[in-house]
């Protein structure tokens, strides 16, 4: 299953956030960039935690939520032993989020946020693992994101 958006990317479209979630978003950028995370890679998992909105949280407290039900759904999967290689993957930009394995969820909640900061210990102070957030070689103008699920598993569940 695949949703494809042609225009501005998560980083881009981020950009447009209250200042004080840019500003967080800022600092978190800062601490991690590198060779290995470049900005807009930053920006892409900072963006896709529960809350993070282009739009303004304070007249619009439901933005931000979206992208994880969608996780959450292909991540009940292989919580139910249904889809055990059920994965999600969002590609914006040069960047890659790759939702599987141990990082296949939210799993850790703060503030009654869901969070998921690709590390051991899901941690914002730590940097991601860069088996599953990755700066491609190529741009992709927009977003895309893609769940793998085996159908004949969840039928095979029944």
């Amino acid at each position: 299953l695949s949703v494809v958006s042609i225009g501005n990317t998560i980083a881009q479209s981020i950009e447009t956030t209250d200042d004080e979630t840019k500003s967080d978003m800022y600092a978190y950028v800062k601490k991690h960039k590198s060779r290995v995370f470049d900005a807009d890679t930053l920006k892409t998992v900072y963006a896709v935690q529960d809350g993070i909105s282009r739009i303004d949280q304070k007249n619009n407290p439901k933005g931000g939520v979206g992208l994880i039900d969608m996780v959450s759904f292909v991540n009940s999967m292989v919580e139910n032993k249904t889809n055990t290689d059920a994965a999600l993957a969002i590609i914006s930009g040069s960047s890659c989020l790759l939702f599987k394995d141990e990082y296949c969820s939210y799993g850790h909640f703060e503030e009654d946020r869901r969070i998921q900061f690709f590390n051991d210990s899901n941690d914002i102070t730590l940097p991601p693992n860069p088996h599953y957030v990755k700066k491609l070689d190529y741009f992709f103008p927009g977003t895309i994101i893609s769940a793998r699920f085996d159908l004949e598993q969840i039928e095979d569940a029944d």
